[in-house]
């Protein structure tokens, strides 16, 4: 059987012309030209640049295409109606727990668009929270139309994952270089966690963005040297 399959092999070889020398031939060839197509000066120039770029644009149709998969959840209309009422009447009571800025941005888009709501059921004091009552009346208002809204506010919400990511990046790279900063924008892209919650205008993905951005920023305070950059004092 041996003999068989010897033959066999030898037939094929011979009739195609792609035996073991070949077969090496080939993938020397293939590498060295991989090894020249890296070396160039124009390909190293870009390759980071264009790889950031689609790992990015990835992440962003991730999150564009689950944000009009998935339902508001239950929080998500107290926080845009807050941004709502952030623009309208320049006040930050409803929903002022946490910071505002994620919900102003996601309200932009709203206001651009229009929308319909009742603000009677708005009342402050010790405590209260507004907000979901305020929420229920914006969906009751704007009825099957406020799927579409909560979607386009959701979309403006994106960019603020994006710059994560460029963060992650960024942070990788000046630590261990290119490679490393590729790998943690890519863990940064696909991690379920940020996937998620940036995909929602609720703060919890900005929170981490924007605590990795001042995590990297003191970092490179702290790690500056004389004459490279800011001293640490400058830091704060």
């Amino acid at each position: 059987m041996m003999e068989t399959a010897v033959v066999d092999n030898h037939r094929y070889e011979s009739r195609t012309g792609f035996g073991d020398e070949s077969r090496r031939g080939f993938f020397a060839t293939v590498q060295n030209g991989l090894i020249l197509l890296w070396r160039s000066r124009l390909v190293r120039r870009w390759a980071v640049p264009v790889a950031v770029t689609i790992l990015l644009s990835i992440h962003a149709g991730l999150l564009a295409y689950a944000a009009t998969r998935h339902s508001p959840t239950l929080n998500e209309p107290g926080h845009l109606v807050a941004g709502l009422s952030y623009w309208e009447f320049g006040r930050f009571e409803v929903y002022r727990v946490n910071p505002p800025l994620t919900r102003l941005v996601a309200a932009l888009p709203v206001l651009a668009a229009g929308y319909e709501m009742d603000w009677s059921r708005f009342h402050d004091g010790p405590g209260a929270r507004p907000e979901f009552a305020l929420g229920e009346d914006f969906v009751k208002a704007n009825g099957e139309r406020s799927i579409w809204l909560f979607t386009i506010a959701r979309w403006a919400c994106i960019p603020i994952s994006v710059i994560g990511g460029i963060f992650s990046f960024l942070w990788g790279r000046e630590l261990y270089g290119a490679a490393a900063g590729l790998v943690s924008l890519a863990l940064w892209c696909t991690d379920p966690n940020i996937l998620a919650h940036a995909e929602l205008i609720t703060p919890d993905a900005a929170a981490t963005t924007f605590g990795v951005g001042a995590g990297y920023t003191f970092w490179r305070c702290s790690n500056s040297q004389p004459g490279a950059g800011p001293a640490l004092q400058d830091c704060y």
